[in-house]
């Protein structure tokens, strides 16, 4: 899963996650609003396109963006091979899960 960002570039999974994560580690007492959404458009090929953006009140915003080409979709059956926003926000979980488990055993070590 690639994502690309104006500001970033082009990043793998973990690394935008990473970017999420630094983004708001820099000012952790703001608060963030997460955005996730797919859009698809169709031709002679079907490209979806996902989005992830964390817009922080003082209204600075990451936005990372992924696109995907396949086939194109005649049928609404097709589209559930493709995991959109659902397969990007089960992907999060697991990652801010990871993250979680990593947190508490450096907390536990450094007790």
């Amino acid at each position: 899963m690639e994502f690309v960002s104006p500001t970033v570039g082009k990043l793998n999974f973990r690394e935008m996650f990473g970017a999420l994560v630094g983004y708001m580690s820099e000012q952790p007492d703001q608060q963030y609003h997460l955005i996730i959404g797919t859009d698809s458009l169709l031709s002679d090929k079907t490209c979806f396109v996902s989005a992830v953006i964390v817009h922080r009140d003082d209204a600075r915003t990451l936005g990372l963006v992924r696109a995907e080409l396949t086939a194109a979709i005649h049928a609404l059956e097709q589209v559930q091979d493709y995991p959109g926003k659902w397969g990007v926000i089960a992907e999060l979980q697991r990652a801010a899960d990871e993250l979680q488990a990593e947190l508490e055993a450096r907390a536990e070590r450094g007790r």
